[in-house]
């Protein structure tokens, strides 16, 4: 029996190692994926200033190779410790590309991938192909975050093991190809994985703007633009939040139960927030002596073709744009002057399970105990999630 029982676990064992095989072979090159800026050339004949900076936006930089170059200089070389206990995570360049190990077990992984522009933080992603041809595999248990640097990975669980989740949180073929489809502007399918060859990262110009490319070759051509062609003007504010919100999620992603004031995983979504807020329900019958309603939606504060600005003076001139009006039916804050901190007061950061904070997009007074836990965190280590 015995004997049995260790034969049992050595092919458990050899078994985990091919599921983290090294997939030099199925890793892409910088070549073999297509160039976040062929999306953006077309469209930068006739819009040229929302075209200028677009490329070092958030959305522009969503998904990178792991080998690229500011991707290696945040992770190689560096080693973290992580978990209740504590595992620790190592990171290397070898031949051009990330490596990763789990010292506990003893796994190692080339890294392939790496979500998030960097703003708040980049997780690394393995992909690799399962029994039917399916494309998945973890984001690792490691994150980056600005300007901490490693840490355990938002949302993952502290206490690690060294079972074939040790690297990270499996994530199904369904949910890698949902995390692929939201990070990338043109995802295709080669059999039943993704044909990274014909791969578009980032959130480019044609992602949002539906027919851009039909609509720029008629332009280019001389023809009247296209009736089709998606432009955001036509869409009423909650029809441009539930766009933003196909991946940034919309209320509709959470059960009822779920969306509470004190639910601190609701920040880092912000088109659930706002919808939610009394700024954005009553806007309609917020109208100016001409007749006209204001308008709130991402859009209201967010420019998608620009970097997001981190100045609150740009989002409190916002508030008082509709709340300093001399025709404003909105009614004064009671507690400060309309030239105090509105959104430092109404939509403060909130600390997450990890060394980052994002700001809550539900516009309220908040009370007591939600200010308590909107704090910046007070140290550099991560907190468990609750």
């Amino acid at each position: 029996m015995k004997r049995w029982l260790g034969a049992l676990i050595g092919i458990g064992f050899l078994a985990l190692l091919w599921w983290h095989r090294p997939a030099g072979q199925e890793v892409p090159k910088q070549a073999a994926i297509r160039e976040p800026s062929e999306d953006v050339v077309r469209c930068r004949v006739c819009h040229a200033s929302q075209s200028e900076e677009f490329l070092t936006t958030g959305h522009a930089l969503a998904l990178r190779l792991a080998h690229d170059p500011e991707v290696l200089s945040r992770f190689a070389g560096k080693t973290v410790s992580v978990g209740q206990p504590a595992v620790s995570f190592r990171f290397w360049e070898e031949s051009g590309t990330l490596w990763n190990a789990n010292e506990k077990s003893g796994v190692k992984t080339q890294v392939h991938w790496m979500f998030g522009s960097g703003h708040h933080g980049m997780t690394p992603v393995v992909v690799a192909k399962n029994r039917y041809g399916e494309d998945e595999g973890p984001d690792l248990h490691v994150s980056w975050y600005r300007p901490h640097g490693l840490a355990l990975t938002m949302g993952h669980e502290p206490v690690l093991t060294a079972d074939p989740d040790s690297l990270g949180s499996l994530n199904n073929a369904s949910d890698t190809k949902q995390c692929f489809k939201c990070h990338t502007t043109e995802l295709t399918r080669k059999g039943r994985g993704i044909e990274t060859a014909n791969l578009l990262p980032g959130v480019l110009c044609s992602k949002c703007h539906a027919n851009a490319k039909e609509h720029a070759e008629k332009m280019h051509g001389g023809e009247t633009a296209s009736s089709s062609f998606d432009d955001w003007k036509s869409l009423s504010p909650i029809q441009s939040v539930d766009r933003c919100g196909e991946c940034h999620r919309s209320p509709t992603a959470f059960k009822p139960e779920q969306i509470q004031p004190e639910n601190r995983a609701l920040t880092r979504f912000a088109s659930v927030g706002l919808p939610l807020s009394r700024c954005f329900q009553f806007q309609k019958t917020r109208q100016l002596s001409d007749g006209t309603a204001r308008r709130l939606d991402c859009l209201t504060c967010h420019d998608p073709h620009r970097p997001m600005t981190t100045d609150p003076q740009h989002y409190n001139n916002v508030c008082r744009d509709c709340h300093s009006r001399p025709d404003s039916q909105d009614s004064d804050c009671p507690k400060q002057i309309i030239t105090s901190d509105c959104v430092g007061c109404h939509m403060p950061k909130v600390r997450m399970n990890a060394p980052v904070s994002f700001t809550d997009h539900w516009i309220r007074v908040r009370s007591a105990s939600e200010n308590a836990a909107s704090a910046e965190p007070t140290s550099a280590t991560p907190t468990a999630p609750k």
